[in-house]
């Protein structure tokens, strides 16, 4: 089986990886704590305001609903994950500290539900 193909896209992958995590392109540092505070719990004893912290460190958080895992994945997931991802990137070159944490929902009835179509079909089809 060849797979020159594939090995070329793996290899600009691995490129690619190395080069954002050199660059700490996704990394989401809190900001560096005022000087003589050594914790954010000394931080909030101390009555500092926050309002002034996320002012001089703005932030953006930003999710999307849940893809339920009961079928095939389809242009739909990858539209909607796109634009806020994009989002995030752009916040993020605009000097935001960003979370863009990303999960997927593989629990429950919607992964029951199309395990037994799938089954189903599957030996409904088969001779």
């Amino acid at each position: 089986m060849q797979t020159d193909k594939r090995d070329y896209l793996v290899n600009i992958e691995h490129s690619v990886q190395k080069d954002w995590q050199e660059g700490h392109f996704f990394d989401a540092d809190p900001p560096a704590l005022p000087e003589g505070v050594k914790s954010y719990a000394e931080f909030f004893e101390t009555n500092q305001s926050m309002k002034k912290l996320q002012e001089e460190h703005p932030k953006w958080f930003g999710t999307f609903p849940y893809a339920y895992m009961n079928g095939s994945f389809h242009l739909g997931h990858a539209f909607t994950i796109s634009k806020v991802e994009f989002a995030a990137g752009f916040e993020r070159m605009r000097g935001k500290r960003v979370l863009f944490p990303v999960g997927y929902h593989a629990t429950g009835m919607p992964i029951k539900v199309g395990l037994v179509a799938t089954l189903a079909f599957a030996l409904l089809t088969s001779s």
